[in-house]
């Protein structure tokens, strides 16, 4: 593990020296405008105006304004038609960003995220990214601070992504996705070969809190392929492969990670059929068959995904309508219906009954466990469908769909996106929830919910 702590900072300083060697110049531009393994300022803030000029410092500043009213149907409420079943929510989000560039390609991002609750007065300040970007002589790339990454080639499910602390979501997204902190570099050579190295700084308490991830890309004919691995002081590596390539009109994504089961923690001493609060009560009597936290009896545990998209011509609109399915399998993830078969749904309700905090850290810890979202189980399929132009040019359509394929439960999603040219968006949005009563889809008695939104960008 010594070794392998230090491999992040050996391959980083060992690339710079071996860069000189590139061959081809790199368009910087192009290059941070590459999709794959960043997010670019660029894609977020629309500089109509600048201010300054192409030699000395320029700065960018746009935003949105999107105002959010929610209402949430229970299933209670589709046998009992009151409206107490109902739980309505409201909520206004604003982000402000900031896109510096100054000489010698040096650039700066922000992204300042404001939310108000009025059903509790709460005003949530939270900073999504803030980065530096600056580079040694166009053939390495830096980028530090605050930054969301796009570690990994598949659209829904990146199993290679160790870094982002924030998982896409199924529907559209109000706001934008938290970044991790930390420092990326990118060492290109040609536009055939590429070195990424990410030094994970977000818990950097200490020296053996850091994490690293390093990973080699290489393009061959219409196939792109890579390896990664990742690290940190106590935990086995992990390492990652995917590749992307099209074959006839289909676009194929694929990746998949192996970890050891050391790094993978579950519950031993759970009895079959057990209640999941009579389980905790034997926690509390101190049983010495119990272990929250034992390690995975699996030397090698791994993560897959595979995902297969196309675009189709519509009434003579080229590539109108795009479909994507993905299939991910988790073997770190629970076999079988696990909520209903040791009723966790009466542990969450205990939880949320428990204002006090008497029912100790652990009965917490174990709800963060059984909550991770799309990932819980062994086997998903998902399948996500956008039409552009629908109706009218300025509509785009979304139809969403995950399947937990062990709990027989599914999610669906419908959107419509109305954008107009004097930048004014609103969007509709419905979201229900298929399933047993106890399924990770259904766990709070979730049916369906329906969200309306409308801002601006500026």
């Amino acid at each position: 593990m010594k070794l392998f702590d230090h491999t992040i900072v050996g391959i980083m300083i060992a690339a710079s020296a071996l860069c000189i060697y590139a061959e081809e110049m790199i368009d910087e531009d192009a290059l941070f405008a590459d999709t794959n393994m960043t997010v670019d300022s660029a894609s977020l803030v629309d500089n109509k105006e600048i201010i300054g000029d192409d030699q000395k410092t320029t700065v960018g500043f746009s935003g949105t304004v999107n105002s959010v009213a929610e209402a949430a149907f229970s299933r209670i409420f589709f046998d009992s038609l009151k409206r107490k079943d109902i739980q309505p929510s409201a909520y206004i989000v604003n982000n402000l960003m900031l896109d510096v560039r100054m000489a010698k390609d040096v650039k700066a991002f922000s992204n300042l995220e404001l939310t108000f609750r009025p059903d509790s007065s709460i005003f949530d300040i939270n900073l999504q990214e803030l980065f530096l970007d600056f580079n040694f002589k166009r053939m390495v790339y830096f980028r530090t601070g605050k930054q969301v990454l796009q570690w990994g080639r598949c659209y829904f499910w990146n199993p290679t992504d160790l870094i982002n602390i924030e998982k896409k979501s199924v529907e559209p997204e109000i706001g934008y996705r938290e970044g991790a902190y930390g420092a990326k570099m990118h060492i290109p050579f040609g536009t055939k070969y590429n070195i990424y190295g990410f030094a994970d700084m977000k818990q950097c308490t200490s020296v053996d809190s850091l994490a690293g991830a390093i990973k080699g890309e290489m393009v061959i004919g219409t196939t792109e392929v890579g390896a990664a691995a990742w690290g940190k002081h106590n935990r086995k590596p992990v390492f990652g492969f995917d590749f992307s390539t099209r074959l006839l009109d289909f676009d194929i994504t694929g990746e998949m990670s192996l970890e050891s089961g050391d790094n993978v923690s579950v519950i031993k001493g759970l009895h079959k059929n057990e209640p999941m609060l009579e389980f905790m009560k034997r926690v509390a009597q101190g049983d010495k068959e119990i272990d929250l936290n034992a390690k995975a009896d699996k030397k090698v545990v791994p993560k897959m995904c595979v995902g297969i998209s196309r675009s189709f011509d519509l009434l003579e609109i080229k590539d109108r309508v795009t479909v994507i399915t993905e299939f991910f399998l988790n073997q770190a993830g629970v076999e079988g219906d696990f909520y209903d078969e040791h009723d966790v749904k009466a542990l969450f309700d205990a939880l949320a009954k428990d204002t006090s905090g008497k029912m100790g850290n652990q009965l917490s810890s174990l709800r963060t466990r059984f909550s991770t979202p799309n990932e819980f189980s062994r086997y998903y399929v998902s399948l996500f469908t956008t039409v552009n132009k629908f109706i009218i040019s300025e509509m785009t359509l979304q139809l969403n769909s995950i399947i937990n394929i062990e709990q027989s439960a599914a999610l669906l999603i419908g959107s419509l996106q109305y954008t107009t040219l004097h930048n004014l968006f609103a969007g509709l949005t419905l979201r229900g929830a298929i399933g047993g009563p106890e399924t990770e889809y259904t766990m709070y008695g979730n049916a369906l919910s329906c969200r309306l939104n409308i801002g601006i960008n500026f």
